[in-house]
């Protein structure tokens, strides 16, 4: 079930992200870059941010209440992530993507995934992707390739190398509920 969702273009319940937003400078290149690039190919425009679980039916006290009993479980600390390839994916969600690079941090962020579906009692989801969408959207093959070819160049923002470091210390939880436009933070918990 949780992967026929990315094949769609609406999505629902909510989900915990791991934002940039605390980087200012990393968060604004992502954010010219996916607005560029959705507007170029006339896709949605949405913040940048790297799913940690998604799909999350409860109700929005509950998914906060577990959030914060996550937090607490993983006491201070900062996330890293480094991205460190630009791929197309053949879902929706996943048109366009960067992947979180294979790294010991990696390794954290995939045991912060495993706490969060222990949490949430879902330890039967999918194998967990970790990656950051740069555009989302039903294109053929050639078009999603097009467009990492396009990104790959610096056509939307100026890339310095495909190697993007930055650290997260808060999970945003998001009502994900229909389509990109309508989603809505409704809590930041802090990692601290």
């Amino acid at each position: 079930m949780a992967k026929e969702l990315y094949k769609s273009s609406s999505f629902k319940g909510y989900s915990l992200w791991l934002s940039p937003k605390g980087q200012p400078q990393v968060n604004g290149l992502l954010e010219t870059l996916i607005a560029k690039a959705s507007h170029a190919f006339h896709s949605p425009s949405f913040q940048p941010h790297v799913t940690l679980l998604g799909a999350i039916e409860a109700s929005a006290e509950e998914v906060i209440q577990k959030t914060q009993a996550l937090a607490a479980k993983l006491g201070p600390t900062k996330i890293p992530l480094v991205l460190d390839e630009i791929a197309v994916g053949d879902a929706y969600f996943q048109c366009v993507l960067w992947k979180v690079a294979t790294t010991p941090d990696t390794q954290t962020l995939r045991e912060v995934n495993q706490l969060a579906r222990g949490v949430f009692d879902r330890e039967d989801d999918p194998v967990f992707f970790p990656h950051l969408s740069l555009v989302y959207g039903d294109f053929s093959p050639q078009v999603r390739q097009e467009i990492r070819e396009r990104i790959g160049r610096g056509d939307f923002v100026e890339l310095k190398d495909e190697h993007l470091r930055f650290e997260v210390g808060s999970i945003l939880v998001v009502n994900t509920e229909g389509k990109p436009h309508e989603w809505q933070v409704i809590a930041e918990v802090e990692l601290s």
